[in-house]
């Protein structure tokens, strides 16, 4: 028996109520659909929403495969949820799964580690699950960091904006301030302004924030599992978003209304003369441009280091997949479970894909290399090396191939032979990586080595070049080959190695293997293209994420400044006239129109500097092949602030040169 999704019910079943009692099939075995979930229940791990649930005590009948789960006691990827009984504490249930915990190990204590423990963990301190989390909480925290310098850049950029405003109202304040008005009733109407300016923007962001999440939610990702996260903004994103824009809008509104509203009424009411005065070098919006550039450049260099450092994962050679491949990963029927008529589909699948046009190789494996959910491991205990403690041997990556395995994926043997059909229970083969061979047999040949592995004596024939294993960036791992012809499996990963392009070949070989076996389970259907990106995808997304906040900061910054030097060149107009009616060099006004601005800049990109450098040393752990002071991306981002920067200045400057002496001198 089964329960379905309340999705699934809508699209499978239209809602009908008499879908409570059918048949469903599922791996070519009869279900009863007993139930439908609720629509708010998405499962028990976040961001999956599985289509049916069923008892975890049929599991063997709803995943069928060689070896019983519930019977494997080395299986620790479950994660159960419990409700404590009123009155006892998540304390008092660590206890009692300590207490579990020795026990098993007392029973079982290969798969039961000092190391392997239950650990309680509140459901409200959980995003995805325990796993995950453990990646996903420091890219979150990352993310609103950079979230968060881009904000309070554009913080700062309206706070400069409404300063420049104030000063142009300075007069309209003192004249109210001077005809009694309280200080305290035109700040808060400059709040009032600034709030009014930062709802706007609110929404704006909400708005473009809906249609960006929607455009992920529908997003095709390279991932083995089909990713259900609902991104629409609720009640609780809503009101964050709204307090946000508050307080953004006192943030960047607060200084500039403290700063208007002064008590000079006298001063203000002289009216020097329009544009007469030079602008102090020491103001607020200097102040807010500094730490625009400084913040930005901070991002800048953030933004380089990760794409350098995805640059060099890119660079990576995983030891496999260099030609066009497809990959379908496939689950046999029942009745074509046992080891000989497996055996047999998978030999008569392999030769109808091979006499396709275009394929050159194919190949089974049980678990292909850098596949997230594959992790099968075994024991092996080799002459003159102890095991560790608490274990019967070493433990070391494993999976079963056919002798087509290392020509379909381009895995070379560098020694010794691949496995040949004529291999079989009688004589126990293995090939081992180059990493496990000079672990175990340095400055020796590992061939027609003996040793156990899982208790089973095996020789060694071959040799195969190392290939990367878990993930791209790991050190050489040791792995062993086990031969398909020996343990044959139900379920396999097919690998077809092709002339050109796999893209075709993967609905090909889906509908060759279909014909075979009609109830044929496929798990995954993808090019080896696509397989080997997925391993990628957080580093890419994180590069581009971070690469596009530092452009944006960019662009505040250089708005920022370009706002600086246009109101220099407003209020030292008047300089600006004489200066030209004197004879002067129209380069030379905008040099010094510039420069008053690219002082800011550098003083910006100094502090920015020692930002950077701090911030690479603590992201130097999530950093590939590139240093945390890398010398081309603390180069490279300061000259293209420097650049964006000094053309945001040039453009007000060079229009000083067009400002009629005559008119500039007239005043007012």
């Amino acid at each position: 028996m089964v329960m379905v999704s309340y999705g699934y019910w809508q699209r499978r079943y239209g809602g009908d109520p008499a879908a409570v009692g059918r048949e469903i099939r599922l791996n070519g075995r009869p279900f009863t659909i007993v139930g439908v979930a609720s629509r708010a229940f998405t499962g028990s791990l976040r961001g999956l929403s599985p289509a049916i649930y069923g008892p975890r005590m049929m599991v063997n009948q709803l995943n069928p495969s060689d070896v019983s789960d519930l019977e494997a006691r080395g299986d620790q990827g479950v994660f159960p949820k419990a409700r404590l009984k009123p009155g006892v504490s998540q304390g008092r249930a660590a206890i009692v799964l300590a207490r579990l915990t020795r026990s098993l190990r007392e029973q079982y204590p290969g798969p039961w580690q000092q190391d392997t423990k239950f650990v309680a963990v509140a459901t409200a301190d959980i995003i995805m699950n325990p796993m995950l989390d453990r990646v996903i909480v420091p890219a979150a925290i990352l993310m609103m960091v950079v979230v968060g310098l881009v904000l309070l850049i554009a913080c700062a950029n309206l706070a400069s904006f409404l300063l420049a405003q104030a000063a142009d109202r300075r007069k309209e304040v003192a004249i109210r301030l001077a005809m009694g008005a309280e200080r305290g009733r035109l700040i808060r109407q400059f709040l009032t302004e600034a709030a009014a300016m930062a709802l706007v923007g609110g929404g704006a962001g909400i708005l473009l924030a809906s249609l960006i999440l929607s455009g992920i939610e529908h997003a095709d990702l390279p991932l083995p599992l089909p990713i259900a996260l609902d991104l629409r903004p609720d009640a609780t994103v809503l009101a964050f978003s709204l307090m946000l824009t508050v307080v953004a809008g006192l943030l960047f509104g607060l200084a500039p209304a403290l700063q208007a509203t002064k008590p000079e009424v006298a001063p203000t009411l002289k009216n020097e003369g329009a544009g007469g005065g030079r602008p102090n070098r020491c103001n607020l919006r200097n102040v807010l441009v500094v730490a625009q550039v400084a913040v930005s450049l901070l991002l800048l260099v953030g933004s380089a280091l990760f794409l350098r450092s995805f640059r060099a994962r890119l660079d990576i050679d995983p030891g496999f997949g260099a030609r066009p491949a497809a990959v379908i990963n496939a689950q046999a029927s029942p009745a074509l479970r046992a080891g000989d008529q497996g055996r047999g589909f998978f030999r008569t699948l392999r030769q109808e894909l091979l006499a396709l046009p275009g394929v050159e190789a194919v190949g089974l494996t049980g678990d292909l290399h850098l596949s997230p959910l594959n992790n099968s491991q075994a024991d092996v205990r080799v002459p003159g090396f102890d095991p560790p403690p608490d274990r019967p041997g070493h433990l070391v990556y494993t999976t079963r191939v056919d002798a087509g395995f290392f020509d379909a994926v381009g895995v070379r043997i560098v020694a010794g032979r691949a496995f040949q059909e004529s291999d079989r229970d009688g004589a126990p083969v293995v090939i081992v990586s180059e990493a496990f061979a000079d672990r175990f047999w340095p400055g020796r040949s590992a061939l027609a080595q003996v040793f156990l592995v899982d208790t089973v004596q095996q020789t060694v024939v071959g040799i195969a070049a190392d290939a990367k294993v878990n993930s791209l960036g790991e050190d050489l791992t040791p792995f062993l080959y086990r031969s398909y012809e020996q343990r044959p499996g139900s379920g396999m990963e097919v690998v077809i190695r092709t002339a050109g392009t796999a893209d075709g070949f993967v609905a090909k070989a889906v509908a060759i293997a279909r014909r075979l076996d009609p109830e044929l389970q496929i798990i995954e259907a993808k090019t080896m293209e696509r397989h080997l990106s997925a391993m990628l995808l957080p580093h890419q997304l994180a590069a581009w994420i971070i690469s596009a906040f530092g452009a944006l900061a960019l662009l505040l910054a250089s708005i920022g400044l370009f706002g600086v030097v246009s109101y220099a060149v407003s209020t030292r107009s008047r300089e600006v006239g004489i200066r030209m009616a004197l004879g002067a060099e129209p380069q030379g006004v905008v040099r010094l129109l510039m420069g008053s601005g690219l002082q800011l800049v550098v003083v910006g990109t100094v502090i920015g500097l020692g930002l950077a450098l701090v911030a690479g040393r603590a992201l130097s752990g999530v950093l590939y092949g590139v240093q945390s002071m890398d010398p081309v991306a603390f180069v490279v981002a300061p000259v293209v602030l420097v650049l964006v920067a000094a053309l945001a200045a040039w453009l007000p400057a060079r229009r000083a040169i067009h400002i009629s002496p005559v008119r500039s001198l007239k005043g007012d």
